[in-house]
Protein backbone atom coordinates (compact mmCIF):
# COMPACT_ATOMS: atom_id res chain seq x y z
CA UNK A 1 0.00 0.00 0.00
CA UNK A 2 2.58 2.22 1.03
CA UNK A 3 4.42 1.46 -2.32
CA UNK A 4 1.68 2.33 -4.37
CA UNK A 5 0.86 5.99 -2.39
CA UNK A 6 4.37 6.99 -2.95
CA UNK A 7 3.72 6.13 -6.54
CA UNK A 8 0.95 8.01 -6.76
CA UNK A 9 2.40 11.03 -4.97
CA UNK A 10 5.51 10.89 -6.89
CA UNK A 11 3.55 11.02 -10.37
CA UNK A 12 1.91 13.66 -9.07
CA UNK A 13 4.32 15.68 -7.89
CA UNK A 14 6.35 14.90 -11.55
CA UNK A 15 2.68 15.63 -13.52
CA UNK A 16 2.52 19.00 -11.91
CA UNK A 17 6.60 19.53 -13.54
CA UNK A 18 5.22 18.37 -17.01
CA UNK A 19 2.42 20.83 -17.11
CA UNK A 20 4.48 23.17 -16.30
CA UNK A 21 6.75 22.80 -19.10
CA UNK A 22 3.78 22.08 -21.32
CA UNK A 23 2.46 25.44 -20.73
CA UNK A 24 5.40 27.28 -21.00
CA UNK A 25 6.41 26.23 -24.59
CA UNK A 26 2.30 27.21 -25.54
CA UNK A 27 3.29 30.69 -24.37
CA UNK A 28 6.36 30.45 -26.59
CA UNK A 29 4.61 29.52 -29.58
CA UNK A 30 4.29 25.04 -30.10
CA UNK A 31 2.36 25.25 -32.52
CA UNK A 32 4.82 26.40 -34.38
CA UNK A 33 7.03 23.47 -33.80
CA UNK A 34 7.88 21.07 -36.47
CA UNK A 35 10.73 19.20 -34.74
CA UNK A 36 11.30 18.89 -31.01
CA UNK A 37 13.53 17.06 -28.86
CA UNK A 38 12.52 15.51 -25.46
CA UNK A 39 16.07 15.28 -23.49
CA UNK A 40 16.37 12.77 -21.18
CA UNK A 41 13.08 11.55 -21.73
CA UNK A 42 13.66 8.32 -19.42
CA UNK A 43 11.01 5.38 -19.85
CA UNK A 44 9.60 7.67 -22.67
CA UNK A 45 5.53 8.53 -21.39
CA UNK A 46 6.82 12.46 -20.93
CA UNK A 47 7.47 12.32 -24.69
CA UNK A 48 4.10 10.89 -25.66
CA UNK A 49 2.48 13.83 -23.68
CA UNK A 50 4.80 16.23 -25.42
CA UNK A 51 3.68 14.95 -29.28
CA UNK A 52 -0.19 15.41 -27.93
CA UNK A 53 0.70 19.03 -27.07
CA UNK A 54 2.77 19.65 -30.14
CA UNK A 55 0.23 18.09 -32.77
CA UNK A 56 2.34 19.00 -35.85
CA UNK A 57 5.25 18.14 -34.66
CA UNK A 58 8.18 14.93 -35.24
CA UNK A 59 8.97 14.00 -31.74
CA UNK A 60 12.40 12.52 -30.76
CA UNK A 61 13.10 11.36 -27.41
CA UNK A 62 16.85 10.74 -26.26
CA UNK A 63 18.32 9.25 -23.19
CA UNK A 64 21.88 8.24 -22.50
CA UNK A 65 20.32 4.23 -21.19
CA UNK A 66 20.02 1.39 -23.61
CA UNK A 67 17.27 0.30 -21.37
CA UNK A 68 14.96 3.58 -20.74
CA UNK A 69 15.06 3.53 -24.61
CA UNK A 70 14.21 -0.08 -25.24
CA UNK A 71 11.53 0.43 -22.86
CA UNK A 72 10.08 3.52 -24.36
CA UNK A 73 10.66 2.26 -27.60
CA UNK A 74 8.10 -1.04 -26.89
CA UNK A 75 5.40 1.31 -25.30
CA UNK A 76 5.71 5.18 -26.60
CA UNK A 77 6.77 5.14 -30.48
CA UNK A 78 4.58 6.20 -32.95
CA UNK A 79 4.16 7.84 -35.93
CA UNK A 80 5.46 11.09 -34.48
CA UNK A 81 7.44 9.54 -31.75
CA UNK A 82 11.04 8.43 -32.49
CA UNK A 83 13.29 7.08 -30.15
CA UNK A 84 17.35 7.18 -29.62
CA UNK A 85 20.30 6.44 -27.20
CA UNK A 86 22.58 9.43 -26.88
CA UNK A 87 24.45 11.35 -24.84
CA UNK A 88 22.69 14.78 -23.97
CA UNK A 89 26.29 16.52 -24.12
CA UNK A 90 26.76 15.23 -27.70
CA UNK A 91 23.65 15.74 -29.95
CA UNK A 92 23.86 13.71 -32.89
CA UNK A 93 21.99 16.35 -34.74
CA UNK A 94 22.54 18.76 -37.41
CA UNK A 95 23.03 22.57 -36.65
CA UNK A 96 19.71 24.52 -37.00
CA UNK A 97 17.61 21.47 -37.12
CA UNK A 98 15.55 21.88 -34.38
CA UNK A 99 12.73 24.17 -33.21
CA UNK A 100 12.27 23.47 -29.69
CA UNK A 101 13.93 21.33 -26.56
CA UNK A 102 12.39 20.04 -23.96
CA UNK A 103 14.39 18.44 -21.07
CA UNK A 104 11.98 17.89 -17.49
CA UNK A 105 14.36 16.98 -14.59
CA UNK A 106 17.21 16.27 -16.72
CA UNK A 107 19.81 18.72 -17.18
CA UNK A 108 20.84 18.88 -13.46
CA UNK A 109 22.69 15.13 -14.44
CA UNK A 110 24.36 15.81 -17.55
CA UNK A 111 27.81 16.13 -17.41
CA UNK A 112 28.72 19.24 -17.53
CA UNK A 113 25.14 21.02 -17.88
CA UNK A 114 27.11 23.74 -19.70
CA UNK A 115 28.03 21.77 -22.65
CA UNK A 116 24.39 20.45 -23.04
CA UNK A 117 23.62 24.10 -23.09
CA UNK A 118 25.78 25.02 -25.75
CA UNK A 119 24.96 21.45 -28.05
CA UNK A 120 21.42 22.76 -27.36
CA UNK A 121 22.48 26.72 -28.95
CA UNK A 122 23.87 24.32 -31.92
CA UNK A 123 20.69 22.61 -32.71
CA UNK A 124 18.05 24.94 -32.10
CA UNK A 125 17.08 26.94 -35.08
CA UNK A 126 17.58 31.00 -34.45
CA UNK A 127 14.84 31.51 -31.97
CA UNK A 128 14.51 27.93 -31.30
CA UNK A 129 13.29 27.24 -27.78
CA UNK A 130 14.55 25.56 -24.96
CA UNK A 131 12.52 24.88 -22.06
CA UNK A 132 13.19 22.75 -18.94
CA UNK A 133 12.48 22.36 -15.61
CA UNK A 134 15.29 21.94 -14.00
CA UNK A 135 17.45 21.67 -10.07
CA UNK A 136 19.64 24.04 -8.38
CA UNK A 137 21.69 22.92 -5.24
CA UNK A 138 24.23 24.12 -2.12
CA UNK A 139 26.46 21.60 -3.05
CA UNK A 140 27.33 18.69 -4.96
CA UNK A 141 25.05 15.54 -4.31
CA UNK A 142 24.34 12.09 -5.77
CA UNK A 143 22.83 13.25 -8.79
CA UNK A 144 23.94 16.64 -9.46
CA UNK A 145 27.73 16.96 -9.72
CA UNK A 146 30.23 19.71 -9.24
CA UNK A 147 30.38 20.66 -12.64
CA UNK A 148 26.79 21.88 -12.08
CA UNK A 149 27.37 24.51 -9.39
CA UNK A 150 24.55 27.34 -10.53
CA UNK A 151 23.22 27.86 -6.82
CA UNK A 152 21.14 30.52 -7.76
CA UNK A 153 18.93 31.69 -11.15
CA UNK A 154 21.50 34.78 -11.90
CA UNK A 155 24.11 31.71 -11.85
CA UNK A 156 21.62 29.92 -13.93
CA UNK A 157 20.92 32.94 -16.64
CA UNK A 158 24.59 33.88 -16.87
CA UNK A 159 25.57 30.35 -17.94
CA UNK A 160 22.75 30.23 -20.77
CA UNK A 161 23.86 33.49 -22.08
CA UNK A 162 27.75 32.51 -21.93
CA UNK A 163 26.92 29.64 -24.05
CA UNK A 164 24.51 31.71 -26.35
CA UNK A 165 21.17 31.42 -24.91
CA UNK A 166 18.80 33.88 -24.21
CA UNK A 167 17.02 33.35 -20.80
CA UNK A 168 13.29 34.85 -21.04
CA UNK A 169 11.76 32.97 -18.23
CA UNK A 170 13.53 31.15 -14.88
CA UNK A 171 10.73 31.07 -12.13
CA UNK A 172 11.44 29.08 -8.92
CA UNK A 173 8.48 26.37 -8.45
CA UNK A 174 10.06 25.14 -5.88
CA UNK A 175 7.50 25.18 -3.03
CA UNK A 176 5.10 23.68 -5.72
CA UNK A 177 7.14 20.95 -6.71
CA UNK A 178 10.33 19.64 -4.64
CA UNK A 179 9.14 20.97 -1.58
CA UNK A 180 6.49 18.93 -1.49
CA UNK A 181 7.93 15.61 -2.61
CA UNK A 182 10.43 15.86 0.60
CA UNK A 183 6.92 15.31 2.44
CA UNK A 184 5.96 12.35 0.56
CA UNK A 185 9.19 11.00 0.96
CA UNK A 186 8.56 11.63 4.48
CA UNK A 187 5.36 10.52 5.21
CA UNK A 188 6.52 7.19 3.24
CA UNK A 189 9.36 6.78 5.99
CA UNK A 190 11.94 7.78 3.31
CA UNK A 191 13.19 9.94 5.29
CA UNK A 192 17.00 10.13 4.29
CA UNK A 193 15.90 11.22 0.59
CA UNK A 194 13.28 14.01 2.02
CA UNK A 195 16.61 15.38 3.98
CA UNK A 196 18.42 15.62 1.01
CA UNK A 197 15.96 16.98 -0.70
CA UNK A 198 15.28 19.50 2.35
CA UNK A 199 18.98 20.23 2.44
CA UNK A 200 20.36 20.19 -0.23
CA UNK A 201 18.34 21.41 -3.14
CA UNK A 202 18.05 25.14 -3.06
CA UNK A 203 15.52 25.58 -6.12
CA UNK A 204 13.02 24.10 -8.91
CA UNK A 205 13.40 26.22 -12.22
CA UNK A 206 10.92 26.11 -14.87
CA UNK A 207 12.89 27.60 -17.48
CA UNK A 208 12.56 29.18 -20.97
CA UNK A 209 15.10 30.20 -23.11
CA UNK A 210 15.70 30.97 -26.84
CA UNK A 211 18.54 30.73 -29.40
CA UNK A 212 19.67 34.31 -30.41
CA UNK A 213 18.16 37.94 -28.73
CA UNK A 214 14.85 38.67 -27.25
CA UNK A 215 13.71 40.45 -24.77
CA UNK A 216 14.15 38.51 -20.94
CA UNK A 217 11.91 39.19 -18.08
CA UNK A 218 14.88 37.54 -15.70
CA UNK A 219 16.70 39.96 -13.28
Amino acid sequence: MAQRRWRADHHLARGRCKAGSTACGDRSGRGRTRRLLDVGCGLGACTGLFAAAYPEAEITGINYSARQIAHAERHHAGPRITFRQMDATALDFPDQSIDCIHAVEAAMHFHPRRRFFEEARRVLVPGGRLILTDVLARRPTTFIPAANSEASISEYARTLVETGLQPLEITDILDDTAAPFAKVMHANAMHAYGRAIEEDVSGYLLVLAVNGSATSNVS
